[in-house]
Order: C-alpha cells, then structure tokens, then sequence
C-alpha cells in the first residue's frame, strides 16, 4: 500500500514528522506524481490546489520536510525542498511550485531567535523573584533545585527526540522554558530573603539586577552558539551530540535525586 493510501484518512498534523530521511521524501513525492497529474487540468480551472491534494500532503508527511526537528518537523534541509518540488512538479507544476512555497513558510514560523528563550526564561524569573520578595513568599531552595535537575533531564530527554519517539508529542519550548524560569525565580527569591534586603529602591534594584541578567545570558548564548556551530560540522556530530545527552539526562537525575534526598533529611524523613 502507498504513502498516500496509508494516510488518506489520518488526521496527521505536519508539524509532525513521518518521514526521516532524503530518500524517504523523495520516494512519497514520486507515489504523489500519478495523482497530480489526473488533478492538474482541474487545479488549473479552480486557480488553486484542491483540498484533497493540501490533505493528502499533509497526511504523507511531506509538509514537515524542512521543519526543524525541536518542533517536531524532520529537518532534511533545502536540498530535500528542492528534489521533492522537482518530483511533485512532473505531476502538477503549479502544485509543485505551492508546495515550496508552503512548506518556506513552515520553516519561517519555525526561526525565532534563540533570545525568545533566554528572554522567558528571565520574564518567568523576575515574575517570581519579583512577586516572592515583595509578598514575602517562599519555596524550599532543596526542591528549586530538584526542579533545575528536571529541566537538564527534561531538556537532554528533548534533544534525543524521546517525547516524540516514547510518547508521540511535541512540548512547546516556549511554555517549558517559562515555566523552569518560574520555579528559578521562586528559589532566588528565597536566597534573597534570607539577605533581609532593605526595601527602599528594592524594585529598581531587582529589575537592573534582571536586566544584567539578561545580558550576561545573552552574551553567554552567544559563545555557546559559536561553540555549538563548529561542533556540528565535525563528522562525529551526531553520535557525540546523542553521547552529550545522555550523560546530561543521567546528570539531571542525579542532581534531582540528590536535592531531593536532602529535602528528605531537612525533613526528617529518612532517619
């Protein structure tokens, strides 16, 4: 059975990726060209790609192509764009011409700057410091940082694509991020009450604080970017990079582990 009469009836969203390789793409493009070309006279009258043929694409997959992988698209870069829509265009060359287009677009949406990032993580931070300070509200500093041992495990268990593989979800970075800038916040807000902190200017003080903050991340971002880049041009990227995340999945269990049995001990939970 075809690509295409597998998914027909799928309600397969494209941001979710069914093809993981060049070869894999370019073979369902090819099954897409007998069905493009009976289309192709009625695609002309309508002036647009008919429903069933944007349903189909969707369902095979093939919208995903050059979406990237953290946001659960396949990532096979510009050369797969091009020898797909060369595929699809021997059935239908109008539809092979909406397709690239199209799909650029997935792949737009998908190119915030990583400053989103580090800038929620730092709006979650100050909201929490902020509100913690000021109500005097506190949070165990042992499960704060369980929690920082959760974001390193969950963040490693994201980059091996273990959501999308084990549990057939994506997470939203955006929502994570917020939330683990949340919890940082509330364990700040702690180490600063025990300071005892005069109130007078205490608001502008924290917001400088978060603003050098901020910077210092941004600036850090950026040399950890340089790093990264020259690493993934090096051969062993791949298996080095899946190596990295393990590691880094085991070191956030631990550091959950640890944290949480010293809360335990404050406790007095374990004798």
């Amino acid at each position: 059975m075809s690509i295409i009469a597998q998914q027909k009836n799928s309600n397969f969203d494209a941001d979710v990726a069914r093809l993981s390789s060049r070869a894999e793409a370019v073979a369902c493009a090819k099954q897409f060209v007998p069905t493009l070309r009976e289309r192709a006279a009625h695609t002309e009258e309508l002036r647009r790609i008919p429903e069933e043929t944007i349903a189909e694409l969707r369902a095979s997959g093939l919208l995903g192509i050059l979406t990237p992988k953290c946001f659960g698209g396949a990532e096979l870069g510009i050369a797969t764009l091009v020898e797909v829509t060369s595929e699809l265009a021997q059935g239908c060359v109008s539809s092979g011409w909406v397709f690239g287009n199209l799909i650029g677009h997935y792949w737009l949406l998908a190119q915030f700057p990583l400053s989103i990032y580090v800038t929620l993580f730092a709006l979650g931070h100050s909201m929490t410091l902020l509100g913690g300070v000021l109500g005097s509200v506190n949070a165990n500093t042992w499960l704060v940082d369980a929690i920082i041992g959760l974001s390193v495990a969950y963040k490693a268990f994201d980059n091996l694509d273990g959501f999308r593989t084990l549990f057939g979800v994506t997470p939203n970075r955006c929502w994570a991020v917020l939330l683990f800038g949340l919890c940082h916040g509330f364990g700040r807000a702690t180490k600063l009450q025990e300071l005892h902190l005069s109130g007078q200017g205490l608001i502008p003080n924290l917001l400088a604080f978060h603003v050098g903050i901020e910077l210092g991340q941004l600036l850090a971002l950026s040399l950890m970017m340089a790093l990264l880049l020259a690493w993934r041009r090096s051969a062993r990227f791949d298996r080095q990079a899946i190596s990295a995340n393990v590691l880094m999945l085991g070191a956030g269990f631990l550091l959950t582990g640890y944290q949480l049995a010293g809360f335990c001990l404050q406790r007095g939970v374990v004798p």
